[in-house]
């Protein structure tokens, strides 16, 4: 597959629904969607699933345990990296088009997930120091106590 050597980024306002589809109902406690993401998980095993806190200094809450099958990365690795330093697995020639995907996002007001998501295409570097190509798609929701938090996969297009 060819791909030019830039970040590619998405807005991606889906159809308005109509009341004739069903709708899904995201659950918002700790545990639904702990629920959600294990289905999700199993629906789709060749993505890596995160959570994580949308806020100046954002912490990630969650990462698949498919994790390193994908980057080659463990789970617990990527859970515990810092923002800064998860941005530096990113190619030079992609970074600043990723930053500016993410200021466009974090200047966004919170949105409905039904009808908002963002697609983002890049090279990070996986563990082994080679990079691929990934595709991260994002949306926000709320939780159940109110925050806003990231609901992303992250997809080896390589």
């Amino acid at each position: 597959m060819r791909r030019n050597h830039q970040a590619v980024f998405q807005f991606v306002k889906s159809k308005a629904l109509s009341k004739n589809y069903p709708t899904i109902k995201i659950e918002t406690t700790k545990d639904g969607l702990l629920s959600t993401l294990h289905f999700v998980e199993k629906l789709l095993p060749d993505r890596v699933i995160m959570v994580c806190e949308r806020s100046e200094t954002p912490q990630v809450q969650y990462v698949s345990p498919n994790c390193k099958k994908v980057f080659g990365y463990e789970a617990s690795v990527l859970k515990r990296m810092p923002l800064p330093e998860f941005m530096t697995l990113i190619h030079a020639d992609d970074i600043h088009n990723v930053q500016q995907c993410f200021a466009f996002i974090n200047a966004s007001e919170p949105y409905d997930p039904l009808l908002y998501r963002f697609e983002m295409t890049y090279r990070i570097k996986n563990m082994s120091g080679e990079y691929m190509y990934m595709s991260n798609e994002k949306m926000v929701v709320c939780d159940g106590n109110g925050k806003y938090v990231y609901l992303a996969t992250f997809r080896n297009l390589t």
